[in-house]
């Protein structure tokens, strides 16, 4: 894009420019930063929930065979619970692959591309101003 740098008279009005656009560029940085913390604990999750909701998966057909083989009596009962209890888990965890699937992953990938190339795009903004301002004087 072309910016209209050459209408700034004094080096004054390009230090004024300066710190609008320099407050803008260290706001996207801390930004960026925060998306790439995100983005860690989102390539970790995008590949331990699934597994997890695999092992989870298997566990609960084991004790479904344990729980079809037991009498009726507080044994069954307590595997039933503990059936339930693996259900409830299992739920939660269908919902984090969701939040923290590769999709997700890929959305806060390009979250972070964009951020990178609103940085760049204001840097090059310093340097036409700072260029611009060491020919006022």
């Amino acid at each position: 894009m072309i910016y209209s740098i050459q209408l700034l008279t004094t080096a004054s009005d390009c230090d004024a420019a300066k710190q609008i656009v320099e407050k803008d560029k260290n706001n996207l940085v801390r930004r960026k930063q925060n998306a790439e913390a995100e983005l860690e604990t989102y390539s970790e999750n995008s590949v331990n929930v699934p597994a997890e909701v695999q092992a989870l998966e298997t566990e609960i057909a084991g004790m479904d065979s344990i729980i079809a083989m037991l009498p009726a009596g507080k044994q069954k009962n307590s595997f039933v619970t503990r059936r339930k209890k693996l259900d409830a888990r299992l739920s939660l965890l269908s919902e984090k692959v969701g939040n923290y699937g590769l999709v997700a992953l890929i959305d806060r990938q390009t979250d972070v591309g964009k951020l990178e190339a609103q940085i760049d795009a204001l840097l090059a903004v310093l340097d036409a101003i700072e260029a611009h301002r060491l020919t006022l004087g």
